[in-house]
């Protein structure tokens, strides 16, 4: 077992993301075109009418998030390797799953788990989904939670159209106000990026694109849409500088350039719509005048990114799996050697097609 203290900070600069390719998921099927993307579209007279984020819940079922591993990312790295050849990192992974851990530096409270495989001189993350089945079971029921969950995925409905407004027919315009939000098809962004030396490649999903897609620039039209409660007092704000935390974060890892927030009042109806910039979050809560203390550094969530990798990659070896995890409240990450593997893979938890499109390579 090898420990890292969460005190621990290497002071190395952040690699700007670049889009490798981006990709549309339907479940286990991967489509290389944009048929997923969606086009922000969100006028302050339309928000201003007070529209309901609950509209459609009744009708509402959760997404299901199990099975999904790495297989989608691995099916575009396929695609990707066959027009420009192995990809140069040393890092395959979700955003989900760095923004989890870099998490860590400000909330040591949290209980997490991955599954981790060396393969091909490469280190491979993926989710534990029995540890966050399990740790969803015991969690104390929230009655709101699933419909506070569910307004995010309304706003989106809201906000943005299946293709740019002026190609638009006037039905779907006004009717995204209707029915139920439902999870459909993802688009994703697939990057790559990292701290220092080491480069990562990680996959996110996108939730718009501001006017059209930039082929030079792609990653600077992106726009991450997020709702909150509305602000009254003190306790609200600390809550949402919290987390604009972790809207920074996802953000700021795969080159998205601004944030939407739609604020919502006790009867889900918007109040308020709200831009933030993704580089300047961390100044706006460190000037922010609710706390003389900062309630996080972005600076110090980078150099805490850059030692976990740096740990990371001098510990996971070739053909051998692990566990990282943290448990609630310790000071260590730890990497624990695990024999979990699927019983239909050849190499622990990675796509078969992967495993031999690089063995191919190498013959």
């Amino acid at each position: 077992m090898s420990r890292l203290a969460l005190t621990e900070r290497l002071n190395q600069p952040m690699r700007q993301p670049k889009e490798l390719l981006a990709y549309t998921a339907d479940g286990p099927k991967v489509y290389l075109d944009d048929r997923a993307l969606r086009y922000h579209y969100f006028p302050r007279a339309e928000w201003q009418r007070g529209l309901n984020l609950g509209t459609g819940f009744e009708q509402y079922k959760e997404k299901n998030e199990t099975g999904i591993h790495l297989d989608s990312i691995l099916t575009a790295l396929i695609e990707h390797e066959r027009q420009k050849g192995r990809v140069d990192a040393k890092i395959i992974t979700w955003r989900g799953v760095l923004t989890r851990i870099i998490s860590l530096c400000k909330s040591p409270e949290e209980d997490l788990s991955f599954n981790v495989t060396g393969f091909d001189g490469q280190v491979f993350i993926e989710y534990d989904e029995e540890h966050d089945r399990q740790k969803k079971a015991q969690e104390k029921p929230f009655p709101m939670g699933k419909k506070f969950g569910y307004t995010g995925y309304c706003f989106e409905k809201f906000a943005t159209l299946p293709k740019p407004w002026g190609e638009c027919t006037r039905a779907e315009i006004e009717g995204r106000y209707k029915g139920t939000a439902s999870h459909g098809l993802e688009y994703c962004t697939l990057v790559r990026s990292g701290v220092g030396s080491i480069k990562v490649v990680y996959a996110g999903e996108v939730d718009s694109v501001e006017g059209e897609k930039d082929p030079k620039d792609p990653l600077g039209r992106y726009v991450e849409l997020k709702t909150a409660s509305a602000i009254k007092h003190i306790k609200q704000a600390e809550r949402f500088e919290d987390k604009l935390f972790l809207s920074w974060l996802q953000s700021f890892l795969v080159g998205t350039h601004k944030v939407v927030y739609a604020f919502r009042d006790r009867d889900l109806r918007i109040t308020a719509v709200e831009e933030y910039k993704t580089d300047k979050i961390p100044s706006l809560v460190k000037n922010s005048k609710i706390n003389p203390t900062p309630r996080w550094n972005g600076n110090d969530a980078i150099s805490f990114y850059a030692v976990v990798l740096s740990w990371i990659k001098d510990t996971v070896e070739d053909g051998k799996t692990y566990k990282l995890r943290h448990t609630p409240n310790s000071q260590f990450l730890e990497l624990v050697p695990s024999d979990y593997s699927l019983p239909d893979r050849k190499v622990s938890f990675l796509l078969p097609e992967f495993v031999e499109w690089r063995e191919s390579q190498t013959k």
